[in-house]
């Protein structure tokens, strides 16, 4: 029995002593694993171009179900001139070189661009992923595309740094919705049409919208705009006979569609 007191003494007498130094490594365990473990939006990606162009948005998202990884792009042509056919090359550390095709093929100056693919292997949610990318494209010195001819080709060095994210996190959507204020148009009465153009649900500045009619009785111009800072970009309709015009606006890719009838001037 007095063992049994002398050894419970004991290891009372070492909680007591070394019983601080366990809490005190508890306490820098847990530290240091909610270090590691933080959201890996506590780390906002950022990119930069050296010349020529800006980065205006980045993003990495992982998918371990499908073993793939999405880069997005945001880049806006800095030049006084417009791009045609523009493609980003990202090269990411420890993954190699993947391509990105640009939207859209011609890029005014100040304009937008939308760069996206997908590496054929996953990283974890929150890991670091830096590199380098190049935006390549050929310069149109002349005020419209359908005048550019074979011209020189640049290429635009930047880098990128950031985690990566869930692929809800990282998908970028582009979306444009094309406004008519009113259905009915009277003849060689110039009609405002406006295209909203968003990314991920958020109005994008300096995208280029082409606007263009299914009729030769009817013109739409400019051919092309860029959009403001709430994502609308404006054209004229007119319409020079009767009957029921389709006039589409694209950016980025995507099509907006409405339908505009001319009637007889009042």
């Amino acid at each position: 029995m007095a063992g049994n007191g002398l050894k419970a003494q004991t290891a009372f007498d070492f909680l007591v002593s070394y019983g601080w130094g366990m809490v005190l490594l508890g306490m820098v365990v847990a530290a240091l694993i909610v270090f590691v473990s933080l959201p890996y939006n506590t780390v906002p990606p950022s990119c930069t171009v050296r010349y020529g162009a800006t980065c205006k948005y980045i993003s990495i998202g992982s998918n371990s179900l499908l073993s793939t990884t999405r880069i997005n792009l945001i880049l806006q042509n800095s030049q006084q001139y417009g791009l045609i056919n523009p493609y980003a090359t990202v090269n990411v550390s420890g993954y190699g070189s993947l391509q990105l095709p640009c939207l859209p093929a011609n890029v005014l100056a100040g304009g937008i661009m939308l760069c996206t693919a997908t590496y054929p292997a996953a990283t974890g949610l929150g890991t670091q992923a830096q590199g380098e990318i190049w935006l390549n494209a050929t310069i149109c010195l002349q005020g419209s595309f359908d005048l550019c001819t074979a011209q020189q080709q640049v290429s635009f060095i930047g880098n990128f740094t950031g985690q990566t994210v869930a692929p809800s996190i990282s998908a970028l959507q582009p979306s444009v919705a094309l406004y008519v204020p009113s259905p009915d148009d009277r003849v060689y009465t110039p009609l405002p049409i406006v295209a909203n153009v968003r990314v991920g649900g958020v109005p994008i500045q300096g995208s280029g919208v082409s606007f263009a009619v299914n009729a030769v009785q009817a013109s739409v111009s400019p051919g092309m705009a860029l959009t403001n800072i709430n994502g609308n970009a404006t054209a004229y309709f007119t319409g020079r006979s009767l009957g029921s015009v389709t006039v589409t606006a694209n950016s980025l890719g995507v099509y907006a569609a409405n339908t505009i009838t001319v009637v007889y001037s009042t």
